[in-house]
């Protein structure tokens, strides 16, 4: 089944989060192999460090992920919550993630990343943008 195409992250004027498409090799699937996997906890290992990341950014910020809820899709768990009282909203699904605020959306998936640190970097990036307006 064809994975749906990345949003614009465009929107938010910043360049280095732009969702674009990567050379893959070898290399990338290592560095992703397990990541989207469930655990114990339900979530993967990117879904996990995603969010401790994500925690992390916001409480630096005085910021806390609000009305966090695990959610049971179709075919994965994923996480929704909101960015402090800023209105924007996110999703942490196993290899992907999604930021809508203000009426725009990012969305990046493994496929725009080489490693999850960099899918990561990226969403964070879209974060700030998101809690800076």
């Amino acid at each position: 089944m064809p994975r749906p195409p990345a949003g614009d992250a465009a929107a938010f004027q910043d360049e280095s989060i732009a969702p674009r498409k990567v050379m893959w090799s070898r290399k990338d699937n290592v560095a992703w192999k397990g990541q989207d996997v469930p655990g114990a906890s339900g979530l993967t290992p990117f879904q996990e460090r995603c969010e401790a990341q994500l925690t992390t950014y916001l409480a630096d910020r005085n910021l806390v992920l609000r009305d966090r809820t695990l959610m049971l899709g179709h075919n994965e768990t994923y996480l929704h919550g909101f960015l402090g009282d800023t209105g924007a909203e996110i999703f942490i699904y196993l290899d992907q993630v999604e930021l809508n605020a203000s009426g725009k959306g990012v969305n990046l998936e493994r496929w725009d990343a080489r490693t999850p640190d960099e899918l990561i970097e990226k969403f964070l990036a879209a974060v700030n943008e998101a809690v800076r307006k």
